[in-house]
């Protein structure tokens, strides 16, 4: 039973806690339904009330969250005593404290501060100590308000080796970081757990520094962790933010760069799955030509053909509006003839035609034209395509005008998408 409590605490905890220093939500639950469990009417508050200086801890426990979530506050005198009583117990009784913080206690800043001390002394001592319940304790400080603790946060952040419990370190760090007069210290410490050779540091160091987005250096760090760090869960946490919220036009080129030189076969097959599954543009494409050409045996290299092979561009989900893809299908149609995937001056200005009369006809609200114009503008690229591949296979120089297997994935298949959110042409009697 006692076990079950813990967990229930731990559920607790869980639910009311939000990363990095966020308000706590109050939604419980667990502490009705164990009392219920017990026999114990929950609507007799009379009752529950007197739990909590009764003979059972577990039930005090119990009554003592219970109350304190239904913001009945004067449970809290006997809540303190309780406490105080139990102190010296192996297991200190944290839920206690947990109560006085769900009730806003003008004195919970102070017992949760000597909470701390406590749970430091007892470390010291080789006592039982459990960190996580140290770390919640900064951080329902700092949700009420109380910054007082900050000082014994950096000074252990000097020695990561005395660190109870590195996560819950590294998340109330980055809490501070929210309060204007500790944000330049905590980005300075974020910094150097970068450089730690614990991986839950540096993982969550990596997931706090979105916090900091607004510092210019942040995407700067997010970079040389892509780079430099060997664990692949970072390398993609580094890669994830620098592409989906910094919009970085060198997500490519560092991704290209990791999979040229990576001798970690895990990390190399996610980043590259940032090429051919997240990205999917042409530059993406031929970044995985190249780590293919550079990548020239070996499993490496069969993952990147393998990927190369079944490439195409991905499908805009629903949400997308006919206006936005039409866009993307011009820009990926200067994006193909860059790369020197499409031929002939003339012919790119055909295509650009069928592309501006489709968006013409779109602002019109003319469905069928500009289904109409789409389908030449697909018909005339495959034809194009359909030609260059039998001058290839016969080992014949291909024409000014040609459409490569590469520009073909990404002007058809796009076209096609497009042509599925717009009606069928009528055809003709």
């Amino acid at each position: 039973m006692r076990i079950l409590w813990q967990l229930c605490v731990l559920l607790i905890l869980l639910n009311v806690h939000k990363l990095f220093g966020q308000e706590f939500e109050i939604t419980y639950g667990k502490p009705g339904f164990e009392l219920s469990k017990e026999g114990i009417d929950t609507t007799d508050i009379t009752k529950i009330k007197s739990l909590i200086d009764g003979e059972s801890r577990y039930m005090s426990l119990l009554a003592s969250v219970f109350l304190a979530e239904r913001g009945i506050s004067d449970i809290a005198p006997k809540i303190k005593e309780r406490y105080r009583q139990e102190m010296k117990d192996p297991l200190p009784p944290f839920d206690y404290l947990i109560a006085l913080y769900l009730l806003k206690d003008s004195e919970a800043p102070r017992y949760l501060s000597e909470f701390v001390d406590t749970i430091l002394t007892r470390h010291r001592r080789g006592q039982h100590a459990d960190p996580s319940q140290m770390y919640s304790a900064l951080e329902m400080m700092y949700n009420l308000g109380d910054y007082s603790r900050f000082p014994l946060i950096d000074s252990l952040s000097q020695n990561l080796e005395t660190i109870l419990w590195k996560p819950g370190h590294v998340q109330v760090v980055v809490a501070f970081g929210k309060r204007p007069e500790y944000r330049a210290r905590v980005f300075e410490l974020l910094k150097k757990f970068l450089t730690y050779p614990d991986r839950s540091i540096r993982i969550n160091t990596v997931i706090g520094l979105r916090q900091f987005l607004d510092i210019s250096e942040t995407r700067t760090l997010l970079r040389g962790v892509a780079l430099n760090d060997t664990d692949g869960t970072i390398i993609n946490e580094a890669i994830k933010y620098l592409y989906v919220i910094y919009k970085d036009p060198e997500v490519i080129n560092l991704c290209e760069q990791i999979c040229k030189t990576t001798i970690d076969f895990s990390v190399f097959e996610m980043v590259i799955s940032w090429l051919w599954l997240h990205i999917a543009t042409p530059p993406a494409l031929k970044a995985l030509q190249n780590i293919g050409a550079a990548r020239s045996e070996g499993e490496f290299h069969q993952w990147a053909s393998r990927q190369i092979n079944f490439f195409r561009p991905k499908k805009p989900p629903d949400t997308v509006l006919v206006s936005i893809m039409l866009d993307t299908l011009v820009s990926f149609k200067h994006q193909v003839a860059a790369l020197g995937w499409l031929g002939d001056k003339n012919f790119v200005k055909e295509l650009d035609n069928h592309l501006d009369n489709a968006k013409r006809h779109l602002t019109r609200r003319d469905s069928l034209n500009t289904a109409q114009q789409v389908r030449l503008f697909q018909e005339k690229v495959h034809r194009e395509h359909e030609r260059t591949k039998q001058k290839q296979q016969r080992g014949v120089p291909r024409d000014p005008r040609f459409v490569t297997i590469e520009a073909w994935k990404f002007l058809y298949h796009h076209a096609g998408y497009i042509l599925e959110r717009l009606p069928r042409e009528r055809k003709p009697k």
